[in-house]
């Protein structure tokens, strides 16, 4: 799953304990699925950010 800002994947995360709160224990499979989706996504964004960082201090390197 992939998110377009950090924005974004909160919102994601906050309707995922949303979900879980309303199902209880059965949505336990649920949630640690969307969670892990989560960290998945927010991993994502960081290495795009990281990669960002370098392509930006690169530029000012050489410019």
């Amino acid at each position: 799953m992939k998110f377009k800002s950090y924005l974004e994947a909160y919102t994601f995360v906050t309707e995922a304990a949303k979900h879980f709160k309303e199902a209880g224990p059965a949505g336990i499979d649920g949630a640690i699925e969307r969670y892990r989706q989560f960290k998945a996504a927010l991993a994502e964004c960081r290495d795009r950010l990281d990669a960002l960082e370098r392509e930006i201090a690169g530029e000012e390197a050489t410019g």
